[in-house]
């Protein structure tokens, strides 16, 4: 059983909180003879790699069932990675968008978890729309529990592989032509909205003014820690890449599929 930390593959480093490994650990600790398989372009470093090796020894997992790749630099090799998987685990509450459709797209199922944010719920909105909604966890236990249920039925497991690319490709996810006809009515019905008048807005302002000043009492601060998650984090100890050498504006490795973008 290989299990694939699916997120990632394109991403960075700042996504692998140690929550994150720690509940990846569980799940690695309770599959006997699984390996996790995690690729990373910061994983060219020893250091980086002898890092990321003694957190999880640390949280249970063996080093020897671990598997660092750096990054793959031809995207025809990169996918083939893929068949190398047999669960993609989703981080949190940073959520991969491109390696998840790449993950779904090469037969590998993804388990991810719903948060209050945009960056959590990526993965929630993919797997919605390829209709594998019962592969999205409300807590870290849940979370834990789906990818225990997958990796314990082979059978169920290898169907869901073979059936997943005609699945993903008939799916909203690649219906390209209408998510472009959605956008553009909903645009027409900006525009439309606008030259009414009905500015959302203006209208906003309007209502703060009629209310004046409000005389609740000011939020103090805390002290609570806000954790940023950016290339250049490495919050998490295992970033070792400098700014200058990251690109900001893609994923590593982001090669895209026919129909599927970020």
């Amino acid at each position: 059983m290989f299990i694939l930390a699916s997120c990632l593959i394109f991403l960075f480093s700042g996504q692998i909180t140690p929550k994150v490994l720690q509940v990846w650990a569980r799940i690695l600790c309770a599959v006997p003879n699984s390996r996790l398989v995690v690729k990373c372009k910061p994983f060219c470093c020893d250091s980086v790699r002898q890092r990321f090796l003694t957190t999880l020894e640390q949280l249970g997992l063996e080093p020897l069932r671990v598997d660092l790749l750096p990054l793959i630099l031809l995207n025809h090799d990169h996918m083939q990675a893929y068949s190398l998987m047999d669960i993609s685990l989703d981080t949190f509450p940073y959520a991969g968008t491109t390696t998840t459709c790449e993950s779904l797209y090469m037969g590998v199922p993804c388990v991810t978890m719903a948060g209050a944010v945009h960056a959590h719920n990526v993965g929630v909105s993919l797997l919605s729309k390829v209709g594998l909604g019962h592969l999205i966890a409300k807590n870290e236990d849940e979370y834990v529990q789906l990818a225990l249920q997958l990796a314990s039925d082979m059978d169920a497991l290898s169907n869901l592989r073979m059936s997943l690319r005609d699945v993903m490709s008939d799916s909203p996810v690649c219906d390209g032509p209408n998510f472009t006809l959605g956008l553009e009515t909903t645009y027409r019905d900006m525009w439309r909205r606008y030259c009414k008048g009905d500015v959302p807005s203006s209208s906003r302002m309007e209502l703060l003014q009629q209310q004046g000043p409000s005389d609740e009492a000011p939020v103090k601060n805390c002290g609570s820690t806000r954790i940023s998650f950016s290339r250049e984090s490495q919050e998490n100890g295992f970033s070792a890449v400098p700014s200058s050498m990251v690109n900001h504006s893609r994923e590593e490795n982001g090669g895209q599929l026919n129909h599927i973008a970020d």
